[in-house]
């Protein structure tokens, strides 16, 4: 959130300096990302504890994800006057991997380095990759700052929830102490390890060792394919967004406006049905249905729309586009008779290549 910030604040100071401004929105955009993807994270804790968090492995690009989590934290350690700097040993610049779950890792860690680094000092963020077994690499990544260092005690609790040390609660250093014991969760759940060396006055290393599949190179083709398609794919093609949040719909009407759509919105599930109702039974292609929404929410509206009578309108395609995303949600989504799910924010080439299934 520092980072957004800051970055806002540049942007405001150089309005009128394009390749500037392009380049704070940029960074903007990745921070949002990575934190949206956090906050999300922050919520695993209790499903782990209850053993209800699955990592989902998929094709990664290992390169950006890790220059992601470093900059995220560069405007933060730039008003520090500190060196944060990312070296990479990529041998497979593809593999399978949880990347937000690991990514949760590394921006607890990087931003445990900046908190407890003073004004000047230096984090050096290191990713190397060891072949292991066939089709297997090992991923190590280290990180290293000269900050204030920890205790031989403290160390051994480290990882449990709520622990900090006296030096940094007596120096104001915000933090709950919950990070690390997610951190270590997180880990063991991808079958690795974390170790920690430190120094009182010296500062900390933390090494992190992840086994990771190796991706096929069409595995990697494949995923770049479904992020492509046809900007007039979906020209006078009519869509009712249902959406109660005014911002959430002035976004979607824009990209969807964009790839050549008419938007019609409703503003919760009775409206909905009423619109769909008053309707021919081929005006609308598909609805885009929010979850959480007053009055009716997606579920029920779905349940009502796949009983009406005219089994044209009973079967039109209708895709979940909400920030509920669990793997539950998605089930249930399912379950209610939609057709798909989508997760906010919108990514605008997942959204049409759903779209695209369905019309």
């Amino acid at each position: 959130m520092n980072a957004i910030i800051g970055y806002a604040d540049l942007a405001t100071r150089h309005l009128q300096e394009t390749e500037k401004l392009g380049r704070y929105l940029e960074e903007i955009q990745i921070c949002g990302k990575e934190l949206l993807s956090m906050l999300g994270n922050v919520l695993d804790l209790a499903r782990i504890e209850n053993n209800k968090v699955e990592m989902e492995y998929t094709v990664s690009n290992v390169r950006e994800c890790f220059e992601n989590c470093v900059t995220m934290f560069r405007q933060q350690a730039e008003s520090k006057n500190q060196t944060l700097s990312l070296t990479e040993q990529i041998m497979y610049p593809y593999v399978y991997m949880d990347a937000p779950h690991l990514s949760e890792i590394c921006l607890n860690i990087i931003s445990n380095a900046i908190k407890y680094t003073n004004t000047g000092g230096t984090i050096s963020c290191s990713v190397l990759q060891e072949s292991c077994k066939e089709d297997w690499c090992n991923m190590i990544i280290t990180i290293t700052d000269n900050g204030i260092g920890m205790s031989e005690e403290f160390q051994k609790h480290i990882f449990d929830a709520f622990e900090r040390e006296r030096n940094s609660t007596a120096s104001h250093i915000e933090g709950s102490g919950i990070g690390m014991g997610i951190t270590k969760k997180l880990i063991e759940l991808m079958n690795g390890t974390i170790e920690v060396k430190s120094k009182q006055g010296e500062g900390s290393s933390f090494t992190v060792t992840v086994p990771c599949r190796k991706a096929l190179k069409e595995d990697t083709l494949e995923k770049k394919n479904t992020n492509l398609h046809n900007k007039n794919c979906l020209n006078g093609v009519r869509i009712l967004l249902v959406e109660d949040n005014e911002i959430n719909i002035e976004i979607a009407r824009e990209l969807l406006t964009e790839e050549g759509c008419l938007v019609e919105t409703a503003n919760d599930g009775v409206a909905c049905i009423d619109m769909i109702e008053k309707a021919d039974a081929d005006y609308y292609k598909l609805i885009l249905m929010d979850i959480q929404m007053p009055v009716m929410n997606g579920y029920d509206a779905t349940l009502a729309i796949r009983k009406m009578k005219d089994t044209k309108k009973s079967r039109i395609p209708i895709i979940a586009m909400t920030a509920n995303a669990f793997a539950e949600d998605v089930q249930k989504v399912l379950s209610v008779g939609m057709n798909d799910h989508v997760a906010k924010p919108v990514d605008i080439n997942i959204l049409v290549s759903t779209m695209m299934k369905y019309l």
